[in-house]
């Protein structure tokens, strides 16, 4: 996974307010707004639910481009093969 990963900036990029996105990862709201302040408590599976949120905030929009480039990659490849490709 990415050191350099920012889950404020993904937070904000989804137009999603602390207390949204503490509840679609699972997290209570302060746990949560530790993450952001520490960015160094970041795990990888903090990193991926936030991805994967990613994903699904990207599909109830209808854009794609909202979601993280490793989700809109897996979605690709998961869409190609469905389709025989």
């Amino acid at each position: 996974m990415s050191s350099a990963f920012d889950l404020v900036e993904l937070r904000k990029r989804l137009g999603l307010k602390q207390a949204d996105m503490a509840k679609h990862m699972g997290m209570g709201m302060r746990a949560y707004q530790d993450l952001e302040a520490e960015p160094a408590r970041v795990l990888d599976r903090h990193q991926l639910l936030a991805e994967a949120v990613s994903l699904l905030v990207a599909q109830e929009r209808r854009d794609p481009m909202l979601a993280a480039p490793r989700m809109r990659a897996a979605a690709l490849d998961i869409a190609q093969m469905m389709r025989g490709e």
